[in-house]
């Protein structure tokens, strides 16, 4: 009978450590820059199918922009999270690990749903005007279409989850935890995009902002 020794992983250099540090900061940074940008650039799909699809048409490069800019906010979350995590060293630690996890969950599904919609209306309103708003038609009764979005509550929840934790670890100004919790529930006031979605999503945005700068100063 042999006995198979595992090795301990080297631990990071210090160096490394700080790099990653700083990535996570500015992805959580350049998450809040591009979930709020992006969402002012869509174009929101408000009013008749055939009105949306025209207005898109006529925007089409803003929109997509738009729509993959938030997809990318969306997804630089994903690492700014260990970023997020890092100001909750003790206190609060476990409230915060679970508001990573669904928050992470919800923002990876919206993201998806974000890249999804814009790449097929966006390909299809300058020459298959048509077909676009049939497709846009059937999202409204087409339960799987919209199955991405149906999980905002979970990134909403896991936000909220975070600000508290961060409240009670009191490692960053407490207006800047309490901002976190407001900016995740003004997701629920928000449009898909336009004004109507910039305003009610700019708390969340300027809380992102702000954690990564902190993220950022903070030792690894």
């Amino acid at each position: 009978m042999t006995t198979t020794h595992l090795s301990e992983a080297p631990a990071a250099s210090p160096a490394h450590a700080t790099a990653r540090s700083r990535l996570s900061a500015l992805a959580l940074a350049g998450a809040g820059v591009g979930i709020v940008l992006g969402h002012l650039l869509t174009v929101p799909p408000t009013g008749k199918a055939s009105v949306y699809v025209a207005d898109l048409a006529a925007h089409r490069t803003t929109g997509v922009i738009g729509g993959l800019l938030t997809a990318v906010g969306a997804f630089l979350l994903v690492p700014g999270l260990a970023a997020v995590l890092r100001l909750v060293p003790e206190r609060g630690a476990r409230l915060a690990t679970i508001g990573a996890v669904l928050a992470g969950t919800g923002i990876v599904a919206l993201g998806a749903g974000d890249v999804m919609i814009t790449l097929v209306m966006g390909s299809l309103v300058e020459k298959h005007a048509d077909l676009a708003t049939t497709l846009f038609k059937i999202s409204d009764t087409e339960p799987l279409i919209g199955l991405p979005f149906a999980l905002a509550p979970l990134f909403v929840l896991g936000m909220v989850l975070l600000g508290i934790a961060l409240f009670r670890a009191r490692t960053v100004p407490i207006w800047l935890a309490v901002l976190t919790i407001v900016g995740a529930v003004g997701v629920f006031f928000s449009s898909a995009g336009g004004a109507s979605a910039f305003i009610p999503l700019l708390p969340l945005g300027i809380a992102l902002v702000g954690l990564g700068t902190i993220a950022l100063r903070r030792p690894a």
